[in-house]
């Protein structure tokens, strides 16, 4: 949707995290047609910050991977 990915950006530099790398990925994988899944790495200041991010995203609407469970 027009002006998700501001919005997303905006609530994690909001939270004191710092977005080092992203890719929006279309097409293919989990997601449903019309939506985006995009990948980002955090720089944060550790365990309980990335939570805190996390759970603010989700009450936002948006849809996360738990960053906390490894690959």
């Amino acid at each position: 949707r027009p002006g998700a990915l501001a919005r997303l950006a905006e609530s994690i530099g909001k939270q004191a995290a710092n977005i080092l790398t992203i890719q929006h990925v279309r097409g293919f994988g989990e997601i449903a047609i019309g939506e985006t899944e995009v990948e980002m790495v955090l720089e944060t200041t550790g365990w309980e910050h990335i939570r805190r991010v996390r759970d603010t995203l989700r009450k936002q609407g948006f849809r996360i991977k738990d960053p906390l469970t490894p690959r």
